[in-house]
């Protein structure tokens, strides 16, 4: 069942500056794409093809120049929406606990108080595999692969219908991407979490989504269900798809501090 609908999308941004002309760089054009309820949904496509652009505009970060995003019928917001960022440091206050980041949407979009906005961060360091005593430490005493599950801890924090992951692999080893992938699944089998997995690697779309978008120069020109057997027919798709790393490692037992040596022999 469809629950967002993206309709006839336009958007662009100026550029030039102090010494060239400014113009328009169109980078999303007539784009529509429905979201199902529960689905995960993989969007792929290249540098500067507009998946980040689209990942701005479903979170309301942005307006479209021209077009419309409906959730169920209304506008999307941050209630139903959330995004875990690529750069899982930086998108914590280094200065804060992680419990407290964890909260803050809790705080803004909930009228929890401080025991219980305590309480639900406790409860979700645990369901992403997380120590509860994990709630006062500061971003830097996590290591890399900690800090994303506390990131999808707070993207979960306020029960939304969907979450955006903008490229929030990239920056992991290939057994933390397995580790989380398959944490993510377990999430979306347990509340009926929508995903929109944003990325670059066909590899991750397969293990995780049931279906796969593919942008090129900012139109949709691929929608298909995943499965083994899939053909894109578009060049652009097919360079994506010739160009997958080999088959992900089965690695839902191994720890995060795996060394490079036994990863490659997985």
């Amino acid at each position: 069942m469809s629950f967002i609908q993206v309709r006839d999308l336009e958007h662009g941004y100026s550029a030039g500056g102090l010494f060239s002309k400014r113009h328009r760089v169109q980078v999303l054009s007539g784009l529509n794409l429905d979201l199902h309820e529960g689905q995960s949904l993989g969007l792929l496509g290249g540098s500067g093809s507009g998946k980040s652009t689209l990942a701005r505009l479903l979170m309301g970060l942005e307006s479209a120049d021209r077009g419309s995003i409906v959730f169920k019928g209304q506008p999307p917001f941050l209630q139903r929406v959330q995004m875990v960022f690529q750069d899982a440091l930086s998108a914590f206050n280094p200065q804060r606990s992680i419990g407290w980041s964890i909260a803050e949407p809790l705080r803004h979009l909930s009228d929890m108080d401080a025991a219980a906005c305590r309480a639900r961060v406790e409860q979700l360091l645990q369901q992403v595999q997380l120590e509860a005593r994990d709630i006062d430490k500061l971003p830097a005493q996590l290591s890399g692969g900690q800090l994303q599950r506390a990131g999808i801890a707070r993207a979960m924090a306020i029960g939304p219908q969907l979450i955006i992951l903008d490229e929030a692999l990239s920056n992991l080893d290939r057994v933390l991407q397995v580790q989380i992938l398959d944490l993510l699944a377990q999430v979306r089998r347990e509340s009926g979490t929508g995903f929109l997995l944003i990325t670059h690697d066909l590899s991750l779309v397969q293990r995780f989504c049931q279906r796969v978008v593919v942008l090129a120069e900012g139109k949709l020109v691929e929608d298909l269900p995943v499965t083994a057997q899939m053909r894109f027919t578009h060049p652009a798709a097919r360079t994506l798809q010739e160009a997958v790393l080999p088959a992900m490692p089965r690695a839902r037992s191994v720890r995060d501090h795996v060394d490079a040596r036994t990863l490659e022999k997985l």
